[in-house]
């Protein structure tokens, strides 16, 4: 995501009601969505683009949470250097982090995929979470790879060869991420 620089103080005349303020809404970090909005906000250029909002436009709302712009660096680690629409979104319920990526065609997605090659099916829960297949669902085939990347953070990656996009969902949980890849994941 775009850099953000946040400072804050907070003062009040209760120390105990200033601590349990701070506890009860910003002990765990900062609310997510505000610091979303005020990213968003300042970017350059303003988020969404036209081409950006056509791409959350094919988001199921249930998944289309606290999404931005990834920064260039994290799109070229995911994708590498071919021309993307790119959008990060997350938290989502059982998935913290899910990138999409749309590709000019087929043949770049397909190219930035990097699939392991015929293997277990994901929706079947692989015991080693581990798995590369090609997939149809809702009207739309691909391809979804299932694995844990070299941080031991399971991940899926899927193509839609209806839309040309990308997405990569990391962490989390290999039944309730296939739960959620089938039920609101998109793209639609």
């Amino acid at each position: 995501m775009e850099p953000l620089l946040v400072t804050a103080q907070a003062t009040g005349p209760d120390s105990t009601k200033l601590t349990n303020w701070w506890d009860h809404y910003f002990g765990h970090g900062p609310p997510t969505e505000r610091l979303i909005q005020a990213a968003d906000a300042r970017a350059t250029p303003p988020f969404p683009t036209i081409a950006e909002r056509a791409l959350l436009d094919r988001i199921p709302e249930p998944s289309r949470i606290d999404c931005s712009r990834p920064s260039q660096d994290q799109i070229e680690q995911n994708v590498g250097k071919a021309p993307v629409v790119a959008i990060a979104c997350g938290p989502i319920p059982d998935v913290p982090i899910v990138f999409r990526y749309q590709f000019n065609d087929a043949a770049a997605m397909n190219a930035a995929y990097q699939g392991t090659g015929p293997g277990p099916d994901c929706t079947t829960l692989p015991a080693n979470s581990a798995g590369d297949a090609p997939y149809t669902k809702n009207g739309d085939t691909g391809h979804l790879r299932c694995n844990i990347n070299t941080g031991g953070k399971l991940f899926l990656i899927w193509t839609s060869d209806r839309t040309n996009v990308l997405t990569m969902a990391f962490g989390g949980d290999l039944a309730k991420m296939i739960d959620w890849w089938r039920t609101q994941a998109g793209p639609n």
